[in-house]
């Protein structure tokens, strides 16, 4: 029996719901055309749209790792964790957006200690926005602030710095930087969804994530800077959480290439009517080492009618959502333009997690009424 929450700072359906609440005229405006954006020079572009499914292929998952005890320190308190993996040293982190510790555990999935702890201080946590391995390191994004916490693996803080940005999703690019998502309404930033950022002083190095500025903070979902999985630090998978347009970018601000295309199972949104299905979403994405692009896709449950909405906005509870919806998993090979086939969970909460190359799915499962991660590898 699987365990599902809210995945972002537990929130309720209301809060998305002010977002997905808009008129079928401002969908269209931002979907009319198709994909938006330019096939200038050489920019290798593929369309997802034109490799043909194998609707009969099931991906074949097998559990490889279980994280968690039953107690202790080890125990996941929470269904909605975000899981990161140190390829120096083989740890895996565990952590709830919105808290103030990460779980470290060793290659066997055993647990080692806690980090971290909640306060406004230095090397307190406030809100975790997110957090990643950089070398011997524990780079932790908390909403206060906005800034970074440094420690190490025992959970000594290195120190904090202070970034003139808002909270979101972070890559380690370099040694000494990362990519922060997040959309900046300040003039200076207007329209480019990610930034490079110095690990020393906190300072902006450039904004990237657009040809021209034209992201917009004010589209729906705008804000939702997914972070796609890469095997190269050096370049950026970025997309919108309500769109398949896949984009990898340089640090000096090229756009490398783009994925996009249209999918059956990933519709054009429509007005949000409080008796229609829940929007499809992206989840995750990323491209491994053997050029296989995984989408992991948030789709309405087969029960979605079943469950039970407040108010005039069909308001659904977090405690609801894995009855709202499932989640589906799709791997293409982008070498041969081949569908290797889909899984899909009754799951609202799955993401990706890279492993020396290869995209492993995981979620929150119960084995013997003990709340654990699985992670999951395709089998060949």
């Amino acid at each position: 029996m699987s365990v599902a929450k809210c995945r972002t700072f537990e929130r309720t359906w209301s809060v998305r719901a002010r977002h997905w609440s808009l008129s079928a005229l401002a969908w269209l405006a931002i979907y009319s055309g198709g994909p938006a954006f330019p096939t200038n020079g050489q920019l290798p572009i593929t369309d997802l749209g034109a490799i043909p499914l194998c609707d009969r292929c099931d991906l074949r998952l097998q559990p490889r790792l279980l994280l968690g005890d039953s107690s202790g320190p080890g125990i996941i308190e929470s269904a909605s964790v975000s899981v990161i993996h140190s390829p120096t040293s083989g740890v895996y982190g565990v952590f709830k957006v919105g808290g103030a510790q990460i779980a470290l555990f060793d290659s066997t999935g055993a647990i080692v200690r806690r980090v971290g702890r909640p306060g406004p201080g230095p090397g307190e946590i406030t809100r975790l926005v997110d957090a990643n391995f950089a070398d011997s390191q524990i780079v932790i994004l908390d909403y206060a602030g906005p800034k970074l916490i440094r420690m190490d693996f025992l959970g000594q803080h290195l120190g904090d710095i202070r970034i003139d940005l808002g909270g979101g999703r972070f890559r380690v690019v370099t040694d000494t930087s990362i990519v922060i998502g997040s959309v900046d309404r300040r003039p200076a930033r207007v329209g480019f969804p990610l930034h490079h950022v110095s690990l020393s002083t906190g300072a902006v190095i450039s904004d990237l994530g657009s040809v021209s500025g034209e992201w917009s903070a004010f589209q729906p979902l705008a804000q939702s800077v997914l972070l796609g999985s890469s095997v190269r630090r050096d370049r950026i998978w970025s997309a919108r959480s309500d769109r398949l347009q896949l984009e990898q970018w340089t640090l000096d601000g090229r756009r490398a290439s783009v994925l996009a295309g249209a999918l059956p199972w990933f519709p054009k949104p429509t007005d949000d009517a409080p008796d229609g299905p829940p929007p499809t979403l992206l989840l995750d994405f990323g491209v491994d080492a053997h050029n296989r692009l995984w989408l992991v896709v948030r789709v309405p449950d087969s029960d979605w009618r079943s469950v039970r909405r407040r108010g005039a906005e069909g308001l659904v509870s977090a405690r609801d959502f894995a009855a709202f919806w499932d989640t589906r998993i799709d791997v293409f090979d982008l070498g041969t333009s081949t569908h290797l086939g889909t899984t899909t969970w009754d799951e609202a909460f799955v993401g990706l997690l890279t492993v020396r190359g290869e995209l492993l799915p995981y979620r929150v499962v119960s084995q013997d009424v003990k709340p654990q991660i699985a992670l999951y590898s395709l089998s060949r």
